[in-house]
C-alpha cells in the first residue's frame, strides 16, 4: 500500500500513521476480552464456559466497527472502563455477602472506573442500571442474599447521583435538533425494533454495514413497527420464566437490552439523522450474549460443549475477517 495511503497529515502537516491507533484499539479490546473473562468468572465460577463467553465477546462481527473503526476508539475505551466497573462491582457485592472489609476498595475502584467510563463515552451513564443486574446475579449461589442486595443497590446511590450531571451536560451537548421527533407514544415501539434488528444481528451477523438506514420514520412507514417488538418481547419472557433453573441467563438477557439504552430512541440523538442503530453501540452490550453463552454452557458437560464452542469461535472469527 502506498505511504501516502497509510499516513495522513494532520492540520500542522504532520503525518498521521493510522497503525498506531488502530493498534491501541485492538490492544484494548484484547484487554476487555480479558475483563470480559474475570467478569464472567466472578458470576458463573466456572472457567472454560467463562472463557467461551471471553470468545464470544472478542469474535463476534459486530465488533469490527468499534475496534476497527479509529474513531470507533472512544466506545472500546469507554468499554474497558464499565467492564472493569462491572467486574469490581461484582467482587463487592460478593464481600457484601461474606462480610469482607476488602470490599470497600473494590467498591473504590469500580467507582473509578464507572467515572473514567462516563469521561470516555457519555452512554457510560448506563452502568448504575448494568452493576446493579451484576451485583445481584453475583449473588445468586451466596448466601445472605438478601442483606446484600440492600447493600448493592444502596451502594450504587451515589453512582445515580454522578450520573445526573453527565446526562445533562450530554443532553445539552447532543439535543439532536435535526432529527424529526418522533411521538413519544411510538419511542417504546422503536427501541424494541432496534433490540429486535440486534438480536437479529448477534444471530446472524452476515449483513453488517456501517449505515443501516433504520431511522425511525423508515421503520413506522415500513409497517415494521406492528411484529417487531416480538422477537425481544419473547427473549425476555423465555428468560423470565428459566430465572430459577438459569438466573444468570436473565441477566445477560439484561444487560444486553439496557446497556444501548441511551440509543435506543427512547430519547432523540444525533445519529438517528442516519439511522438509530449502529453495531458499534453494541460493544458493551455484547457482555449480555457473553454471559449468556456462559451460563448455558456451564450446564453442559464439556466434552460435547468443547467442540462446537470451538468450531462456532472459528466461525465467528472467520466472518469477522470478511
Amino acid at each position: 500500500m502506498p505511504l501516502a495511503l497509510r499516513q495522513q497529515p494532520d492540520a500542522a502537516g504532520n503525518l498521521l500513521n493510522p497503525a498506531v491507533f488502530h493498534g491501541v484499539s485492538i490492544l484494548l479490546h484484547f484487554v476487555n476480552s480479558l475483563l470480559v473473562y474475570y467478569l464472567l468468572r466472578s458470576l458463573t465460577r466456572a472457567d472454560w464456559p467463562s472463557a467461551a463467553g471471553a470468545l464470544l465477546f472478542a469474535l463476534h462481527p459486530v465488533q469490527v466497527e468499534a475496534v476497527g473503526w479509529v474513531s470507533g476508539l472512544k466506545d472500546v475505551l469507554s468499554g474497558t472502563f464499565c467492564i472493569a466497573a462491572l467486574f469490581a462491582f461484582t467482587r463487592f457485592a460478593h464481600g457484601s455477602a461474606t462480610g469482607s472489609t476488602a470490599r470497600w476498595r473494590w467498591y473504590g475502584l469500580a467507582t473509578v472506573a464507572f467515572i473514567l467510563a462516563m469521561l470516555s463515552k457519555p452512554s457510560g451513564v448506563v452502568l448504575p442500571l448494568l452493576a446493579a443486574i451484576a451485583g445481584i446475579a453475583a449473588l445468586h449461589q451466596m448466601e445472605r442474599r438478601r442483606r446484600a442486595v440492600v447493600a448493592v443497590l444502596a451502594a450504587l446511590l451515589p453512582w445515580l447521583a454522578a450520573a445526573v450531571p453527565v446526562v445533562l451536560i450530554a443532553r445539552y451537548a447532543q439535543a439532536a435538533p435535526l432529527v424529526e421527533r418522533t411521538p413519544l407514544f411510538l419511542r417504546p415501539a422503536i427501541a424494541a425494533d432496534a433490540l429486535a434488528f440486534y438480536i437479529r444481528q448477534i444471530i446472524f451477523p452476515a449483513t453488517l454495514a456501517l449505515d443501516y438506514s433504520r431511522t425511525p420514520a423508515v421503520v413506522i412507514n415500513s409497517g415494521q413497527l406492528a411484529w417487531s417488538w416480538i422477537a425481544p418481547t419473547v427473549l425476555l419472557a423465555l428468560a423470565v420464566a428459566g430465572r430459577r433453573t438459569s438466573p444468570l441467563a436473565l441477566a445477560g438477557v439484561l444487560l444486553f437490552f439496557l446497556a444501548p439504552l441511551p440509543v435506543l430512541g427512547l430519547v432523540p440523538f444525533d445519529f438517528q439523522i442516519y439511522s438509530t442503530v449502529a453495531d458499534h453501540y453494541l460493544y458493551v452490550a455484547m457482555i449480555g450474549p457473553a454471559l449468556i453463552a456462559a451460563s448455558l454452557l456451564s450446564e453442559v458437560p464439556r466434552r460435547f460443549a468443547d467442540r462446537a464452542g470451538l468450531a462456532a469461535c472459528a466461525v465467528l472469527a472467520l466472518l469477522a475477517l470478511i
